[in-house]
């Protein structure tokens, strides 16, 4: 793994934070049709294949950051393969125990709890071959708006920001504690939004200039989900 979670450009990995070069690279689609650079760096690659794989009809499959055993071992992520089972093995478990899935991935796995509600509103585009815009849930008289570039990158509660990128935020289905993806939005649906922390590499102040919100545009600076979780703090009372 080369994230910890996911992200929306092909710069943001910690092969590239770690220099690793991402070129020769290859992008092909299901049709057969490749396009390849044999040298570049990582936000060319983006611009170049992003522009193809909308040419492509947004469907694509990418390989780049070719490197060593060496270079994987000093710049790869490790036990997101682990962390990822683990939390689908929590769900589980707790379903066949009769127990709330969602409280139980929370106790388990350090996330922190912001909001309960209902979808209520979505807005959403395709940009520059991004999935890009923003949901609202709401509680009674309270509003959190959650932004997204293809994933979820920022959480507020009015002007107040309350999570953002690179900590990992994840509206789940209230009963069933599956996630629920961008594309997946739909009006109507209770969700329980959480987040949970960012694998520190990205906690960094070169690693936020590659991934944090003011990246994306947002005028905010990083709102560390460990600290608000360790300091007691409650987005909002729901």
């Amino acid at each position: 793994d080369t994230l910890g979670r996911a992200f929306p450009e092909l710069q943001m990995s910690s092969c590239n934070l770690m220099g690793v070069s991402p070129t020769p690279a290859v992008l092909g689609d299901a049709l057969g049709k490749t396009v390849s650079i044999r040298k570049g760096n990582a936000v060319e690659a983006e611009k170049f294949f992003r522009e193809k794989t909308i040419e492509m009809g947004s469907s694509a499959a990418v390989s780049l950051y070719i490197m060593s055993g060496r270079e994987a071992k000093r710049s790869i992520i490790s036990g997101s393969y682990s962390k990822a089972i683990g939390i689908g093995k929590t769900i589980r478990q707790a379903k066949e125990q009769g127990q709330n899935p969602i409280k139980a991935l929370i106790e388990n796995f350090d996330a922190l709890s912001l909001f309960s509600g209902m979808i209520v509103d979505i807005d959403q585009s395709i940009e520059e071959g991004f999935l890009t815009g923003s949901f609202s849930i709401t509680n009674d008289d309270t509003f959190i708006k959650v932004l997204y570039q293809n994933e979820y990158l920022a959480v507020f509660d009015g002007e107040k920001p309350l999570v953002s990128t690179p900590d990992i935020i994840i509206p789940l289905e209230q009963e069933t504690g599956s996630p629920i993806t961008s594309e997946t939005l739909q009006y109507g649906v209770r969700v329980e939004l959480i987040a949970l922390p960012s694998p520190k590499l990205w906690t960094s102040e070169e690693a936020l200039n590659l991934v944090g919100p003011q990246y994306f545009g947002y005028k905010i600076d990083y709102q560390d989900v460990q600290i608000n979780k360790n300091e007691e703090i409650r987005c909002v009372t729901t």
